[in-house]
């Protein structure tokens, strides 16, 4: 960090003196008069430690009767360097007053607006994450708690809401860059040196891996740079410049930690591992949280350091007209916080929608039932899911729907019901030849079909028949049993498939299918 000319006051008396200095000229004398012991004081040019009684050190004595610069790394040089390139001695906010001060109140204003507006987005995803978080989990328990179409819905829907709130940041972000390429071109305005070029305030959020460092950099710089008190001096004569508040170094790390943990969550929100969408929902609610905290810790940073740079171009001498960012920050934290929370439980009520089905899981190996849009059945506990109407992917309708069963390896099967138009025996066994041709026609063409004869199958609530089948070719076989019968009390025609690729015994499957209609209910 570059060195801060300016005034600080007399350690002993308070008057004004350079902040190269610990005392006055009159105090220093004075208190080597009342203690001669006390062995050092400070060289009265640039404040080096010197024995008692020495005006000046031996590089600043040696300039002072030759004329001569300093060589280059003495400690006298960039004291010296630094009082020729502000201008005239006293340096400070007078030497200030050479360079142009351009208001920033504006900005940092409207960066207060923006930085609400997303901290009330910001609210409203949290809520809608945490909605889909628990509806993953229900998914989880029971996996037909939604329709497949809902929830893929509701997944989009948040990911619409993230891509809103990113939209939002990028807006903060360009506003954020004007501030800061202001407020940087404003440190000569100070009595100070930048340590870089302005151009940085705007170049380095851009470069990657730079951007993790060089803007929190600046703004530490912006913040030590502005204040009124300016740098303080240690024992051994070394310069101290004011401490960046911690407020600032939180800010960075919530907002520099939020965005990166956003960024890779986001795109695990999509997906058919539920567990890992569960675990990212977690991370998005996570880095939100932590993002709503940076922006209010941005708007405090902002209207804060505005309002330093104001005050000290108005201590030069200045007219300035800049009305006081900082006040009634804390009100509108707290009001902001307020709605935010709100919008927080509507985002949660707005995703937090009824299961469409419902069914049970006991302990393992007990099995699942399933209940939902006028039908019920049980099925293995180790069987995965998936759900769908007669027409394609969706919620099943009155018209009816599918329910796809696989153990995740080679055997699947269906629950297939539709409204029953009148179907006779016949019509349904059309019906079971032509699945069987389906199947055969996803295999390709040259497919051998063979078809076993109907049978009863006992255990269904009422009558159902089923046919055997095996498709095969060069490559393989898929085998099992298709059958078809109308459900109890409703006027639903049921057709369950089962089968399995490799296994050319049949009888596997009318297990699964005869077992599922056993437990049958519409």
């Amino acid at each position: 960090m570059t060195g801060f000319t300016g005034f600080r006051t007399c350690a002993d008396c308070g008057a004004s003196i350079p902040f190269d200095r610990q005392r006055c000229d009159e105090c220093r004398e004075a208190r080597e008069a009342r203690d001669p012991d006390d062995g050092y004081g400070a060289c009265i040019e640039c404040g080096r430690l010197v024995l008692a009684g020495t005006e000046r050190c031996s590089s600043c004595t040696e300039r002072h009767e030759t004329g001569a610069t300093p060589a280059a790394g003495d400690p006298a040089a960039a004291y010296h360097a630094r009082q020729e390139a502000m201008g005239p001695a006293g340096g400070g906010a007078a030497a200030g007053r050479s360079h142009p001060y351009r208001p920033t109140g504006t900005l940092a204003a409207s960066l207060r607006v923006m930085l609400t507006a997303i901290l009330l987005a910001d609210g409203f995803l949290l809520g809608a994450a945490v909605g889909l978080w628990r509806m993953t989990g229900r998914q989880l328990d029971n996996p037909f708690a939604y329709a497949l179409a809902d929830y893929r819905n509701q997944q989009q829907l948040l990911q619409t809401l993230s891509w809103v709130e990113t939209a939002f940041a990028l807006t903060v972000l360009v506003l954020f860059m004007w501030w800061m390429f202001r407020a940087y071109g404003n440190v000569p305005a100070m009595g100070a040196r930048r340590s870089r070029g302005r151009g940085w305030a705007i170049g380095g959020w851009l470069i990657p891996f730079v951007n993790f460092v060089m803007p929190k950099r600046i703004v530490d710089e912006l913040w030590q740079t502005s204040t009124l008190e300016g740098p303080t001096e240690s024992a051994a004569g070394m310069r101290l410049f004011p401490r960046v508040h911690r407020n600032v170094h939180l800010w960075w790390g919530l907002f520099l930690g939020g965005r990166l943990i956003m960024g890779i969550a986001n795109a695990s929100v999509i997906g058919d591992d539920l567990s890992s969408v569960r675990n990212a929902l977690a991370t998005v609610v996570f880095a939100v949280a932590a993002e709503m905290a940076a922006a209010i810790l941005a708007m405090w940073v902002v209207a804060t350091i505005s309002s330093r740079q104001a005050a000290r171009a108005a201590s030069s001498g200045r007219t300035v007209s800049e009305i006081d960012g900082t006040r009634g920050l804390r009100p509108s934290f707290i009001a902001a916080a307020v709605v935010a929370a709100g919008l927080a439980v509507a985002g949660f009520a707005f995703f937090e929608i009824d299961p469409s089905t419902s069914s049970s899981t006991a302990a393992d190996g007990t099995p699942g039932r399933y209940e939902g849009f006028g039908i019920a059945f049980e099925y293995p506990a180790d069987l995965i899911s998936a759900q769908s109407s007669v027409t394609g992917t969706g919620e099943p309708g009155d018209e009816g729907g599918i329910v796809f069963l696989s153990d995740g390896l080679e055997a699947s099967g269906a629950v297939t019901w539709i409204f029953d138009f009148g179907y006779t025996d016949d019509d349904l066994r059309d019906i079971v030849d032509s699945s069987i041709n389906s199947m055969a026609s996803e295999l390709g063409v040259g497919v051998l079909v063979e078809r076993s004869d109907w049978i009863d199958l006992a255990g269904a609530p009422t009558p159902f028949f089923g046919r055997p089948f095996q498709v095969s070719d060069d490559t393989g076989a898929l085998t099992g049993v298709v059958a078809a019968g109308r459900c109890a009390e409703e006027p639903y025609a049921v057709m369950v498939v089962w089968g399995g690729s490799g296994n050319r015994n049949p009888g596997s499957g009318i297990e699964m299918v005869t077992g599922i209609l056993a437990t049958l209910d519409c």
